[in-house]
């Protein structure tokens, strides 16, 4: 079995090496987890409840959260299959760029992580008429929620998807997404499937990740970064937690023991930063310690090989401190 659309990962992962723990986050402080065929199940029937909203190919449909979640990748594929366009949708940009983003393209529908940003889409819907409805991904009281759309599909249906994914081919539109910080008005990115899943191609053959692994995510899925390497986590069948939000990300690791995370320049600078915070606050043989460790590992990085007086450096620094920064991790990345 091979792939060439967004939507035949999981069910290439199914093929090759389904796994107990596909997808997992937290809910009322527990890890839930979602085994390959959970994921498969969830994603048939919230399509069929979609088709019943009248979605047609082509169409728009946008999913706004500020970290991914298994609900993200439900409605994500479940509108794939069925050929909606996803439109995401990054929370930190203005409501002009917003409203901009929501007449574009027409869309339909928007799914929304939680309360504070269904209020402010639903501020934005007098301005945008085509808008017919918001669901949310987390259960926010009497908000409509992502699972109201879950039915059992019908055979009926479940022969519409299968037309519906038939006709897909690897050059339809998959998704548009919009750049963020450029000056102006965002520009909108048409993608694909075969433009990102010549990317995964690309990516696993350079990746040494394989099903054995567990990944963490806490960066935003509007990013194709992120996108992107949660769909290779899928197509390798690593096994993908979400963390709980920023806040929560060391805590969440520490937990999890990923062996792969995504992170950008700026997270590790805070990370960097921390660290000789805290140097300042001890004793003056350890901000030594600290800054010989740190110096040894340029001098690694700059000229791998080395004779056997810096590796035995080396020794002592992992003993003493690049070990400690590993557990902090949680020791397997």
């Amino acid at each position: 079995m091979n792939f060439h659309r967004l939507f035949d990962l999981l069910p290439f992962q199914a093929y090759c090496y389904p796994q107990k723990i596909a997808l997992a986050h937290k809910t009322d402080g527990q890890w839930q987890h979602y085994s390959t065929h959970d994921c498969l199940e969830i994603i048939e029937r919230l399509s069929a409840g979609l088709l019943e909203l009248g979605l047609g190919v082509g169409e728009k449909v946008g999913i706004m959260s500020a970290i991914s979640s298994p609900a993200w990748n439900f409605v994500d594929l479940s509108l794939q299959q069925i050929g909606v366009v996803v439109v995401p949708l990054h929370t930190a940009i203005t409501d002009q760029s917003l409203l901009h983003i929501l007449t574009e393209t027409e869309l339909h529908y928007c799914f929304v992580a939680d309360r504070p940003l269904y209020e402010r889409i639903q501020r934005l819907r007098g301005q945008a008429p085509q808008l017919r409805g918001i669901y949310t991904l987390q259960r926010e009281g009497d908000l409509p929620h992502w699972s109201h759309l879950q039915g059992s599909p019908s055979p009926e249906r479940c022969q519409q998807i299968d037309q519906r994914k038939a006709a897909i081919r690897p050059d339809d539109l998959a998704t548009i997404i919009y750049t963020s910080g450029t000056t102006g008005k965002p520009k909108g990115v048409m993608l694909s499937h075969h433009n990102v899943v010549s990317n995964i191609k690309a990516i696993i053959a350079l990746l040494p990740i394989s099903y054995f692994d567990r990944t963490i995510s806490f960066l935003p899925p509007s990013h194709v970064f992120e996108r992107v390497a949660i769909y290779t986590y899928f197509t390798v069948g690593a096994s993908v937690y979400y963390a709980e939000g920023v806040d929560r990300i060391l805590a969440n690791v520490a937990e999890v023991r990923p062996h792969y995370f995504t992170a950008v320049p700026r997270l590790l600078e805070r990370m960097y930063d921390s660290i000789e915070e805290a140097a300042t606050e001890q004793a003056v043989w350890r901000r030594r310690l600290l800054r010989w460790a740190m110096r040894l590992g340029e001098r690694s990085r700059d000229r791998p090989s080395q004779g056997w007086g810096f590796h035995w450096q080396r020794w002592i620094a992992d003993a003493l401190v690049y070990r400690r920064w590993r557990q902090v991790l949680g020791g397997q990345v």
